[in-house]
This record gives structure tokens, C-alpha cells and sequence, in this order.
């Protein structure tokens, strides 16, 4: 018996086309577009409307068939606090080929890297990227139980001895 071969919506194509030709217009390896963008270009092109959800599922889908690499890309803001920025996306040699059997001519660069795809680097400088608060560096301290400090379970209104486990 033979297993079932995955096939690839219209969708989940125009997803990578769409990140191909991102690519192909800023000639970089990767582009990293936000959901709502990907659902405007998605609806130019169909007319239809795709839920936010939806387009997760065809990203994860498509990363998860080896149609799409996604990296990881955190962001600090001015205060310090982390937020996540649009993940880095890549298309593997198996989207190309994809492509290819399709009748679309990949872009050459796109081609030419796809056989050593790495993560790309962060373009913010160094000097403009925020530096790590103080408290992060700090190594953390296991949690007390505010409960078993007398004085806690006084003010509280519980018995300051913490009551004895009955046995079975």
C-alpha cells in the first residue's frame, strides 16, 4: 500500500508565489511579511478573504510539508519589553522545483542559495539594537512560598504552625 501524496491548495501556492516574488523584487533570500499583508495581496489576487487563522494554518502547513522556512525574529521596544516582529521567511529547493512543474520560472538568486539556506541576519545595526535590562541578566531565585512564613500566615488570619499530614 502506498502513502497518500499531499497536495498543495491554491492557497498554500499563492502563499509561495507570493513570498517568491517579494524575494524576487527586493533580490534578497528572504522577505518577512506581516499576516495582514499576506491577506491583502491574497485578496487581490482571488477576491476572496481569508481569515488570519486560515493563512496560519497554510503557513504552518507549508513549513511543516518543507515548502517554507520560517525563522524566529524577536523585537525590544523602547521600554525594554520584547514583542514579536514578523518571522523571517525562506523558500527551500522543494518550493522552487514546485514552481518549476508549474510553468513559473524561479528567480535565479532564490535558485542559486536554496541548496544552503541559513537564517538570515538581523539587519538592525548593533548600535541601534537595544541593550538587555538589568534585570534579565540577573540569575533568578527559586520561588518561597509565601505560606509558610508564621508572620504571612498570622497577618492572613491561618494558624501560624502549619498543621501536621495525617498518614492513611
Amino acid at each position: 500500500m502506498t502513502g497518500t501524496q499531499t497536495q498543495i491548495t491554491p492557497v498554500k501556492f499563492l502563499l509561495v508565489l507570493i513570498f517568491h516574488n517579494i524575494m524576487a523584487y527586493y533580490k534578497r533570500t528572504y522577505c518577512w511579511p506581516t499576516r495582514a499583508t499576506m491577506r491583502e495581496m491574497i485578496h487581490k489576487k482571488t477576491g476572496r478573504w481569508y481569515s488570519l487563522s486560515w493563512i496560519d494554518g497554510c503557513l504552518y502547513w507549508l513549513n511543516q510539508h518543507g515548502y517554507l522556512r520560517s525563522y524566529f525574529r524577536p523585537g525590544r521596544k523602547d521600554d525594554g519589553t520584547m514583542f514579536n516582529r514578523p518571522s523571517n521567511r525562506q523558500l527551500p529547493r522543494k518550493a522552487l522545483t514546485l514552481m518549476i512543474k508549474m510553468g513559473i520560472k524561479p528567480f535565479r538568486l532564490l535558485w542559486n542559495t536554496s541548496k544552503k539556506l541559513f537564517p538570515p541576519k538581523d539587519p538592525t545595526p548593533i548600535s541601534q539594537q537595544k541593550p538587555l535590562d538589568v534585570w534579565s541578566e540577573r540569575p533568578k531565585e527559586g520561588k518561597k512560598n509565601p505560606f509558610l512564613d508564621p508572620g504571612r500566615r498570622e497577618k492572613v488570619g491561618l494558624p501560624a504552625a502549619l498543621p501536621k499530614p495525617r498518614l492513611a
